[in-house]
């Protein structure tokens, strides 16, 4: 899968490849959408608004002991809209890579890199 992955250096490839070890925990490829750029630009505005919204609502000062039903609800919508909203951004990342030809690999060792350079990771 690795070898493949890297061969044709497809986002969706690296998805499968992330699905397939992680069990599904991680961003779905979609196969029945428009996956035009422009399409996905806009759904990924939508999805990452849905979460600044769910952030607002969300007693993200309140420990786990400290939250109601409804508080636990507030904080379930937002982390749905924070799964939705990395779903759409990594199909935005996928669709600008493959139409404009960039690098899946490249692009996420050269966020990786400037991550390191800011020590927020070994």
């Amino acid at each position: 899968m690795k070898a493949a992955a890297e061969h044709y250096d497809d986002g969706q490839l690296y998805l499968a490849a992330a699905a397939e070890v992680t069990g599904g925990a991680s961003a779905p490829w979609l196969d029945n959408v428009d996956l035009h750029r422009a399409s996905v630009l806009f759904k990924t505005m939508e999805e990452v608004q849905e979460v600044l919204e769910a952030s607002s609502d969300a007693p993200i000062s309140k420990t786990n002991k400290q939250l109601s039903e409804t508080d636990r609800k507030q904080i379930k919508r937002l982390l749905m809209e924070t799964v939705e909203a990395i779903t759409a951004l990594t199909h935005l990342a996928a669709v600008l890579c493959k139409e404009y030809s960039f690098s899946w690999l490249a692009t996420w060792k050269e966020h990786r890199a400037d991550l390191k350079a800011k020590q927020y990771m070994k």
